[in-house]
C-alpha cells in the first residue's frame, strides 16, 4: 500500500521524500519526519532571504536619509552664500583671479559641486585666506602665493570654503557713495590660475 497522503503534501516536499514512500508504518514516519525536515529547511530559506532584504532597506533607507541631510545642508549653505566643497584627487576645475573664481569647465569637480563664476574663495584646507583691501597691492600677493601654494600642497579629499560674491552684490547700494565693502566685493584682482 503506498502512502495514501501524497497528494496532499507540496510539492518539494515530496520530491524531495519521494525515494522513502514505501509499504508500512516506519516508512510513513520516515516520509513525514524527511517532509518535516524539507519543510523546515525551505522556511529557514524564506527567513534568510527576508532578513537579506530587510538589511538592504535599511541600507537603503540610511543612503536615502543621508542624501536628503546632505541635500538640505548644501540648500542651507547656498542660501546662507556659503560653501564648504570637499575635493577628491585631479583637476579642481576653476581658474581664479586673485581669490575670486572667473571660471569653472563644464563637468569638472568645481562644477559638479556648484562653484560659480564670482565665488571668493575664503579658506583652502582649513586655512583661512586673507582679506585685503581692494588698494592693497601687496596683500593681495601674498593672498595669491599663500593660496596657489596651499592649493598645490593640499592633500585630497581636502575642503574648500567659497563665499558667493555674486550674492554679496545684489545687496549693494547703486550709487557713488557705496560702502567700502561693497566696492570691495566686486573689485577682481589680476588673473591667477589655480
Amino acid at each position: 500500500q503506498v502512502c495514501r497522503f501524497l497528494p496532499e503534501c507540496p510539492r518539494t516536499a515530496a520530491s524531495r521524500v519521494a525515494p522513502f514512500v514505501a509499504i508500512g508504518r516506519s516508512d510513513t514516519m520516515d516520509f513525514w519526519k524527511a517532509a518535516a525536515v524539507a519543510a523546515q529547511e525551505q522556511a529557514d530559506a524564506v527567513k534568510k532571504a527576508a532578513r537579506e532584504q530587510v538589511k538592504e532597506l535599511k541600507m537603503g533607507a540610511l543612503e536615502l536619509a543621508e542624501d536628503i541631510y546632505g541635500s538640505a545642508e548644501a540648500f542651507k549653505k547656498k542660501s546662507s552664500g556659503d560653501k564648504e566643497l570637499e575635493f577628491k584627487s585631479g583637476p579642481l576645475g576653476f581658474r581664479l583671479d586673485g581669490t575670486l573664481v572667473i571660471s569653472v569647465e563644464p563637468g569638472s569637480q568645481a562644477d559638479t559641486l556648484g562653484v560659480e563664476g564670482g565665488d571668493r574663495l575664503a579658506a583652502v584646507a582649513g586655512y583661512s585666506v586673507p582679506e585685503f583691501e581692494p588698494d592693497d597691492f601687496e596683500g593681495e600677493q601674498r593672498a595669491m602665493k599663500l593660496v596657489k601654494k596651499w592649493l598645490k600642497e593640499m592633500p585630497r579629499p581636502s575642503t574648500l570654503s567659497f563665499v558667493a560674491v555674486a550674492c554679496a552684490e545684489d545687496d549693494l547700494v547703486e550709487d557713488d557713495e557705496a560702502p567700502a565693502s561693497a566696492q570691495a566685493a566686486s573689485w577682481s584682482p589680476r588673473a591667477e590660475s589655480s
